[in-house]
């Protein structure tokens, strides 16, 4: 893979390859999206903007024009997220999308499990486990969401 120099990453098929970064518009996923873009990267960003703003998305194409593909979705969409994956390109995926209020999660923790583990985990490993070509064992899940500490767990 290339990917240095501010060239796109590109898979073994000529292809451009693109990074799923889910949550895309938080906080968090501006900065990855710049920093990926920086590198050269192609992303898609996916956000269901319940936790941020489609103007987040705005700046960062501002800065880094005509590498962010950004798509309100929520990752517990099965359809539109398996419509994503079939028709794209993507090797890697962050996972940011997460609900992220401390108070709220010892409050509503199956709401939290069910968005922060259960949508992104049980989409994308369903998924991965459908996919026909040899391209499915390369693709990275790491999960970077729900970092906040948590109060006692009830």
């Amino acid at each position: 893979m290339q990917g240095t120099g501010g060239t796109p990453h590109e898979i073994d098929r000529g292809k451009v390859s693109h990074v799923l970064v889910t949550g895309g518009a938080g906080y968090i996923g501006t900065h990855v999206l710049c920093a990926l873009a920086a590198v050269g990267r192609r992303c898609i960003s996916v956000d269901n903007y319940s936790n941020s703003s489609p103007k987040a998305i705005e700046r960062v194409l501002q800065i880094a024009p005509g590498s962010v593909e950004a798509l309100e979705v929520d990752v517990r969409d099965e359809a539109r997220l398996a419509s994503l994956l079939a028709s794209r390109d993507i090797d890697s995926v962050i996972h940011l999308a997460g609900l992220k209020a401390v108070g709220e999660s010892v409050a509503f923790p199956k709401r939290y499990r069910d968005n922060n583990v259960g949508g992104i985990h049980l989409q994308l490993f369903g998924h991965r486990l459908r996919f026909e070509c040899a391209d499915a064992a390369r693709r990275k899940l790491p999960n970077l969401a729900g970092k906040s500490v948590r109060g006692k767990q009830a």
